[in-house]
C-alpha cells in the first residue's frame, strides 16, 4: 500500500511537469516565431510599441511575416444585439489578421477577410454563450470600454484556444479598429502604429530562425539611434522557450518557472525513492522471518537460481499489485488534485515515449 501510494504520488505530479513541458506545443511555426523582448539596465519587459512592427519589417527583409496582440486594453461590457443580453470579458484582444496562421486559429465559420476595423471573431464557446445554437456569422455586439461604445461585426468563428498555451483569448478584436482616431475617443496612446508606448506583444516569424541572434543585435543598433539609449537591448525569444525559459539562469521573462518545474520533478523523484527504501526494507524484513523456508528448500535440492526466481517472481507480482492498485486510486483523487493545482491534468499528458518509458 505505501508503495502504491508513492506511485500514484509520484504520477500525478509527472503530470503536472509534463503539463507544464506541453505549454505552446501545437504550434506549427513555433520554431520560426519569436517574441520580441525589450531589455532596459533595470529588468526585461515583453510589452513593445506596436508601431515598431511594421516599422522593423520594412527594414529588416529577414522578418517574414509579424504579428501584435493587445491584450485586455479591449476589456469592458458588451451587448449582443440580437438578444439584448449583456455581458463583461476579460478574454479580449486586439489583433491583426496574421495572428490566424501563427498561432494556428483553426477557423470552424468564416474567418476570411479579418482585415478590417470593427470587426471580431469568437471562440467556439464564446459564440454558443453569446447566440446559443443559432449562427453567430454577421451578428453584432456592442462593447463599450475605455474607447467608448464600438459596434463590431462578428465575421468568424475559431476552435478554442487549448489549455496548455500562454496566449489564450475567448474575442479576437480587429486592430485596425484602433488605427483610426475616431475609434480611439482621444486615447492616442492606443494607436497600434505608434512607437511612444509599449502596451503590446510583437511577434516576427523569420526566414531564417538561425539568426534571431544576429537579427536581434541588428534591431538593438537601430532601435538606440531612435531612443538615443545605448543600455536599451532588443532580444527575440522563440514561442518554444516563453513559457519556461531556455534554461534555469534564463533571464528573459517567461510565463512559467522552470526552476519549480524541476524541483517538482525531483520531489516527485524523492517521493518514489521513499517508497521504494521502505519496500525493500520490509521486503529484507520479511525475508529474515523466511530463512527457515529457504533453508528447507535448499535441503530439498532446491538450486540458488530457483530461490532467486521464485524471490524476483513474488516481487514482481507485489510490485504489479502495488502499480495496478496506483493507477485505480488515480482517477479518484485526480479531481481533488487538479482543483489544487487549478489544471486539467490527466492521464492523456503523459502518452508520449519519453513518459511512458520513464
Amino acid at each position: 500500500l505505501g508503495l502504491s501510494m508513492g506511485i500514484c504520488s509520484f504520477v500525478l505530479i509527472l503530470q503536472y511537469v509534463a503539463f507544464e513541458w506541453s505549454f505552446n506545443s501545437m504550434y506549427i511555426r513555433a520554431d520560426r516565431v519569436f517574441r520580441v523582448v525589450v531589455e532596459n539596465p533595470k529588468k526585461s519587459s515583453f510589452f513593445v510599441a506596436p508601431g515598431y512592427a511594421p516599422m522593423l519589417q520594412g527594414q529588416f527583409p529577414e522578418i517574414d511575416r509579424y504579428t501584435r496582440i493587445l491584450p485586455n486594453i479591449g476589456n469592458g461590457v458588451g451587448q449582443v444585439e440580437s438578444s439584448n443580453s449583456y455581458f463583461q470579458e476579460n478574454t479580449t484582444a486586439f489583433v491583426d489578421s496574421a495572428f490566424l496562421d501563427l498561432f494556428n486559429c483553426t477557423m470552424i465559420e468564416g474567418g476570411q477577410g479579418f482585415s478590417k476595423p470593427k470587426q471580431v471573431l469568437l471562440s467556439a464557446s464564446q459564440a454558443q454563450k453569446f447566440f446559443g445554437d443559432s449562427s453567430a456569422l454577421g451578428q453584432t455586439l456592442r462593447l463599450d470600454n475605455q474607447f467608448g461604445t464600438t459596434s463590431y461585426t462578428v465575421v468568424g468563428i475559431f476552435d478554442d484556444f487549448p489549455t496548455n498555451t500562454d496566449y489564450k483569448y475567448d474575442i479576437l478584436l480587429s486592430i485596425y479598429t484602433l488605427a483610426s482616431p475616431e475609434n480611439r475617443k482621444g486615447s492616442d496612446w492606443a494607436d497600434p502604429n505608434g512607437t511612444s508606448s509599449g502596451f503590446g506583444f510583437v511577434f516576427f516569424e523569420l526566414k531564417n530562425p538561425d539568426r534571431a541572434s544576429e537579427i536581434a543585435s541588428s534591431i538593438t543598433q537601430l532601435i538606440q539611434t531612435f531612443s538615443d539609449n545605448d543600455k536599451l537591448a532588443i532580444h527575440l525569444q522563440p514561442l518554444s522557450e516563453i513559457h519556461l525559459g531556455k534554461n534555469l539562469r534564463d533571464t528573459l521573462p517567461q510565463y512559467g518557472n522552470r526552476i519549480l518545474v524541476v524541483f517538482l520533478f525531483c520531489i516527485a523523484f524523492l517521493i518514489l525513492g521513499i517508497a521504494f527504501v521502505n519496500y525493500v526494507n520490509l521486503s529484507t524484513a520479511q525475508g529474515m522471518e523466511r530463512a527457515k523456508e529457504v533453508g528447507i528448500r535448499k535441503v530439498s535440492g532446491a538450486r540458488r537460481s530457483q530461490l532467486a526466481y521464485q524471490h524476483l517472481l513474488e516481487t514482481l507480482i507485489l510490485t504489479s499489485l502495488a502499480a495496478f492498485i496506483a493507477f485505480d486510486f488515480i482517477p479518484i483523487i485526480q479531481p481533488s488534485f487538479n482543483r489544487l493545482v487549478g489544471q486539467p491534468l490527466n492521464l492523456a499528458l503523459l502518452a508520449k515515449s519519453w513518459y511512458l518509458g520513464l
